[in-house]
């Protein structure tokens, strides 16, 4: 999973990168069940080894709890990174 800050209006938006659509729909319905708001968009294909991949944008507030979501649920992703594409810690 990679998350990108996105400065759009008022509200930051962040991105967690998943590895196919499927993987970003169960992970759109997962978080809709937490009160998680995300919409899918298409990731930057330097964003993946692979050079295609989906994203879920959120409110960047809501950044640790999807992905702790996302782990205890087993919804797969690579390691975080917020600000530029800084690693988070």
């Amino acid at each position: 999973m990679k998350c990108f800050k996105q400065n759009k209006g008022n509200m930051e938006k962040c991105t967690i990168t998943l590895n196919s659509v499927t993987a970003a729909m169960n992970a759109q319905k997962l978080l809709a069940s937490f009160a998680i708001g995300s919409r899918i968009v298409g990731a930057d294909s330097a964003s993946s080894a692979r050079g295609c991949a989906y994203a879920l944008s959120l409110g960047c507030r809501e950044l640790r709890g999807a992905e702790a979501i996302l782990d205890r649920y087993g919804i797969k992703h690579g390691a975080g990174r917020k600000n530029g594409g800084q690693e988070r810690k």
